[in-house]
């Protein structure tokens, strides 16, 4: 599995018979993605028998797989790409060959992915993060306030 976002991409390993839980809680996940969009338990990826499927745990926001947002479990091939709030996750054909996730440390949580992906159309320019969305918002609050007291 190939995780992309705004700093690169990260590949983790789905060995053959284990669940990998996907979401924001720093505890039980196999993949910790930190963003607001993403719930504390958000999907998990099956690898058995040499194959993955991914299932969405009654996340808020979803979990889309090719841009269609799952009902249920979907088995997955190479080259499909999962998205889980404002990530990318592709999942690549040698699977069980994929390195460690680096970082992973001695603490046994896996490291988190501060940054987010969404794909843009090629010379688009990037979306503003969420801070940048909350402080927009915040100075347009601000602006309506001052435009009323000027009324007045």
């Amino acid at each position: 599995m190939v995780i992309v976002d705004g700093g690169g991409r990260r590949e983790v390993a789905l060995p053959d018979g284990t669940t990998t839980l996907v979401g924001r809680g720093p505890v039980g996940n196999g993949i910790r993605l930190e963003e607001r969009n993403v719930s504390r338990r958000h999907a998990c990826f099956h690898a058995a028998g040499g194959a993955v499927s991914v299932e969405d745990l009654g996340s808020r926001t979803g979990t889309f797989v090719n841009g269609e947002r799952l009902s249920g479990r979907r088995r997955l091939r190479a080259g499909d790409r999962v998205r889980i709030g404002d990530f990318e996750l592709v999942l690549s054909g040698s699977r069980a060959e994929a390195p460690a996730p680096p970082g992973s440390g001695t603490s046994g949580l896996p490291p988190a992915i501060p940054n987010r992906f969404t794909p843009q159309p090629a010379g688009a320019a990037p979306p503003p993060s969420s801070l940048r969305r909350l402080a927009s918002a915040a100075a347009r609050a601000v602006d309506a306030v001052v435009a009323r007291a000027r009324r007045r």
